[in-house]
């Protein structure tokens, strides 16, 4: 994953001040060899990570929420096979937080 491919999808999720106005992200991490974005973000007690890998062949995500504390990762919750329109979705219902007012 390239650093453009990157910013994609935290284009599709809504942007960068989206994220941050609405969960508080303000850093994001990517990793061209393993093919993710991954911010760490507030407001959800149970889970405060949020990973996208991107599979090139299906051209489909993978999202996993993690809850990261004490340099320890859980995973909360996975949901593959993702579609960029659902990406937003699926982050609020697993995270019961919202990106946008309506």
């Amino acid at each position: 994953m390239t650093k453009s491919e990157a910013e994609i999808i935290i284009m599709q999720m809504g942007g960068y001040r989206v994220l941050r106005m609405f969960v508080g992200v303000t850093k994001y991490v990517f990793s061209s060899t393993e093919g993710f974005i991954s911010f760490k973000f507030h407001g959800n007690p149970s889970m405060n990570y949020c990973k996208i890998f991107y599979y090139y062949g299906k051209d489909l995500y993978k999202m996993q929420f993690i809850n990261y504390k004490d340099f320890t990762y859980e995973l909360v919750d996975e949901v593959d096979d993702v579609f960029f329109d659902m990406l937003v979705p699926i982050f609020e219902s697993c995270t019961d937080l919202f990106l946008s007012f309506t």
